[in-house]
């Protein structure tokens, strides 16, 4: 299979096209730096994109992976979820390292000074295939004289055959925060979420890696330097007020987020933050299988 890089425009928005050794391919928009497709060799779409999901300027685009930055949804003074998902990034890069093809996108304050970000700073995202896997890097730099303090997510979108048939292995005995319920504190007592559809939960200082199964594939989601993790899905209530979702869309996917939500994240001057998620298929496993 012949590597490749493209840079191209994707219902009107410049994308990344990236296409491994293996025939795995990844798709990322300029806007948000947005990871918009991720499709491993030989297999199908692992994320979930709305077919009505809008690429107007300053909207936010529904499905993939937004990143969330600087603020999680309204936990601060400024824009919902942040602005780094409603602004064009730079690329920078878009090529082949190591036999792995790679993108990489950067962010400053001068593109966030419409939105009256003051503090210097720059966030660079790296988005690299890796056989059978899909790793997310974001890295921040205060580049201020004072402590920058912020609020993160990879806000990913998995695909599944029904939301119905999913379950998450890995936060047995884990807090989390029901947004759902008034922020009320809860502890999960099973092993793996068994009520996927309508939730939307805020896991403290999870594991490493989380497990997700939907009865005919499984995701493994790894994340480093995250210490939280976000699971979300609208149920179907909510995903009728929706627009950019389509009808029953919600059944579709079940959001799972490397997340740094409950203890933000406070840099010095000079000082460095990076994230990671990283996402490996596995074949479909019975919960609870090794």
């Amino acid at each position: 299979m012949e590597k490749i890089v493209n840079r191209r425009i994707w219902n009107g928005i410049w994308v990344t096209e990236l296409v491994g050794a293996d025939g795995s391919t990844a798709l990322v928009a300029d806007r948000g730096a947005h990871v918009l497709s991720w499709k491993p060799a030989g297999g199908e779409e692992v994320l979930y994109l709305s077919p009505l999901s809008k690429m107007g300027k300053g909207e936010p685009i529904r499905g993939g992976v937004p990143i969330i930055f600087p603020q999680f949804n309204r936990r601060g003074s400024g824009i919902r979820h942040g602005f780094a998902r409603l602004l064009d990034w730079t690329p920078l890069f878009a090529g082949f390292e190591a036999n792995e093809a790679v993108s990489r996108h950067e962010l400053s304050q001068a593109d966030a000074a419409g939105f009256g970000w003051a503090q210097a700073f720059t966030a660079q995202y790296e988005v690299r295939l890796r056989e059978t896997a899909l790793e997310m890097a974001l890295t921040v730099v205060n580049r201020s004289d004072d402590a920058l303090r912020f609020t993160v997510a990879l806000h990913t979108y998995l695909r599944v055959s029904d939301i119905a048939a999913v379950c998450v292995e890995g936060l047995q005995h884990a807090a989390y925060t029901d947004c759902t319920a008034g922020e009320k504190r809860c502890t999960l007592d099973t092993a793996y979420l068994e009520r996927p559809e309508g939730i939307d939960y805020i896991f403290a200082d999870v594991p490493a890696d989380l497990t997700l199964h939907d009865g005919t594939r499984t995701v493994v989601s790894s994340q480093h330097g995250f210490r939280d993790a976000v699971l979300w899905n609208p149920g179907a209530e909510v995903s009728r007020t929706l627009v950019d979702l389509e009808p029953d869309g919600h059944r579709l996917f079940i959001c799972m987020e490397a997340a740094q939500v409950e203890q933000p994240v406070i840099l010095e001057p000079g000082q460095v933050w990076c994230g990671r998620q990283k996402l490996g298929m596995h074949k479909a496993l019975s919960p609870g299988v090794p």
